[in-house]
């Protein structure tokens, strides 16, 4: 890279790492909210849970209020199945947190042993790491189901929504492999901010690797601090760290998080044009690509004056 250092582009608005809490306390409210029913009429008379399992077996199988007997089991049983959301712009150490949250029955830990023992068709050999390469969208998990089967289902839903895109793991784009491609498409998310600055984006990163530039991303840096979002700061840059993409010239070792469609659209196919910079300069998300330092500067000017970060 030139001897001007890019500047800090911390990510836009709420972290995409925030996950949502889990579904799965939806029976145990309800249930909460049965027994206080019950409790406060004081004269109804409780009767034994078998008894209602009872009569609401015979109701389902008579084919009779089926709905309201499914809804009631649920109250009594709490729930059957567990979902869990795979958001984009989230890492394998974040889902493992959101999963142990979700399933009840699994620790963070459980889920991140799988993950170093399921395999993806695009993982180079010697790598073992399923960050970037599971696929965004909602699953549900079974009882008694292994944290294994899940990781798979979710390593095919990537292989399904790479191929429609006509990314496998034999492709080749840019002078990248397929495996470079997916990890361009991470950094398009977590720099990118909106779906429009995607192409120009990928085709910055393709440009600096060309020159032999440092990408210069804080999104690396911060991946490599296990942090999602917030300022650089000098001292970060110098993180020792592979991670670090403002020591380090060339990609990550690995991809820095679950990319979307969109991103991976852009790694495969780069806006055309000169760009080596960009910058944030507008709150909607607006980014604005520069060929020169001294454009990128003024852009950052402008970014301030905005009050923007």
């Amino acid at each position: 890279m030139s001897p001007e250092p890019a500047p800090a582009r911390p990510p836009l608005g709420p972290s995409p790492g925030g996950l949502a809490p889990g579904t799965r306390s939806q029976g145990a409210h309800a249930q909460g909210i049965h027994a206080q029913g019950i409790h406060a009429q004081g004269t109804r008379r409780r009767w034994p849970r078998w008894v209602l399992l009872g009569v609401l077996g015979v109701l389902v199988l008579a084919g009779a209020v089926v709905g309201v007997g499914t809804v009631v089991l649920r109250l009594l049983l709490g729930p059957t199945r567990y979902p869990v959301t795979v958001q984009v712009g989230t890492t394998v150490v974040e889902l493992a947190q959101q999963v142990a949250d979700d399933v009840p029955a699994w620790s963070a830990e459980q889920v991140l042993q799988a993950a170093r023992r399921v395999r993806s068709p695009f993982e180079p050999s010697g790598v073992h790491d399923l960050d970037g390469l599971l696929g965004p969208g909602t699953y549900e998990v079974e009882p008694g189901e292994r944290p294994s089967t899940l990781l798979r289902q979710m390593v095919q839903r990537f292989d399904q929504q790479a191929a429609h895109l006509g990314l496998t793991p034999a492709t080749r784009a840019q002078g990248l492999d397929a495996y470079q491609l997916i990890i361009v498409a991470s950094i398009v998310e977590k720099e990118g901010y909106v779906p429009e600055n995607f192409g120009k984006v990928a085709e910055v990163i393709d440009n600096r690797l060309a020159k032999g530039m440092p990408l210069q991303m804080d999104s690396t840096v911060l991946f490599a601090l296990h942090q999602d979002g917030g300022p650089v700061t000098p001292a970060d840059e110098a993180v020792p760290s592979p991670y670090n993409t403002y020591l380090h010239t060339g990609l990550t070792p690995t991809p820095i998080c679950f990319p979307s469609s969109g991103a991976l659209r852009a790694a495969l196919h780069p806006t055309p044009g000169p760009w080596l910079y960009f910058e944030l300069v507008s709150p909607s998300g607006r980014e604005a690509f520069e060929t020169t330092y001294a454009q990128h500067l003024r852009d950052i000017a402008l970014a301030r004056s905005r009050g923007l970060p």
